[in-house]
């Protein structure tokens, strides 16, 4: 339990550049992603989540509470207990088709009892929903604005080998919903963190 609890007080001083190199070099695409690309990648990401993040204040104001937007936007929001299937489990999504957001109350629940369980008291557990919340919301609002950076095409690549051609890049869309759920709830440490309690054995 000493180990966990000594690499979990590791990660909460982890930079968020760091946890984003981190993505980006365990992606597939890591190969075709030089240091200057990876820059540009991180850069832009971090600035389209902070363009949100004013967007929603400009129409909308300040918030006391984040799940205010989620209501001002009118985004379905839905709760669930699943456990994990064929390993994974998810803590939050959104539809893109029914254009709603559901929250994985199991995971969740789990998450809480890791940090409770080896005494994590480091690690922010109330603004765990709200962080979920924001980090989907944020997908919602790639949605509403398709123009926005992270649905662009990021990187040049070849189809079959043979042709030239460029696509989008998911994790950028990663990235950015990570950094916007940070700086939306002001959680002290990354988003990320909470995904390594999950993983807690």
């Amino acid at each position: 339990m000493g180990f966990e609890k000594e690499k979990i007080d590791q990660l909460v001083n982890k930079s968020d550049i760091e946890w984003y190199r981190e993505m980006i070099r365990n992606s597939p695409f890591a190969r075709k992603i030089n240091q200057e690309k990876e820059n540009e990648l991180i850069d832009k990401s971090m600035k389209q989540a902070e363009a949100f993040k004013s967007l929603l204040i400009e129409k909308y104001g300040i918030k006391d509470q984040p799940m205010s937007y989620m209501i001002s936007l009118d985004v379905p929001l839905d709760y669930v207990k699943e456990e994990a299937s064929y390993g994974v489990q998810y803590l939050g999504y959104y539809s893109l088709k029914s254009k709603k957001i559901t929250i994985n109350f199991s995971a969740i629940n789990l998450i809480l009892k890791n940090i409770k369980r080896f005494k994590l008291d480091q690690v922010n557990q109330e603004k765990l929903k709200d962080t979920i919340l924001m980090h989907e919301l944020f997908h919602h609002l790639e949605e509403m604005y398709p123009e926005s950076y992270t649905k662009q095409k990021h990187l040049d690549t070849k189809i079959f080998g043979l042709f030239n051609s460029k696509v989008t890049l998911s994790l950028v869309g990663e990235i950015a919903a990570v950094h916007f759920s940070k700086i939306m709830t002001d959680l002290p440490h990354s988003p990320l963190l909470y995904n390594e309690i999950y993983k807690l054995k």
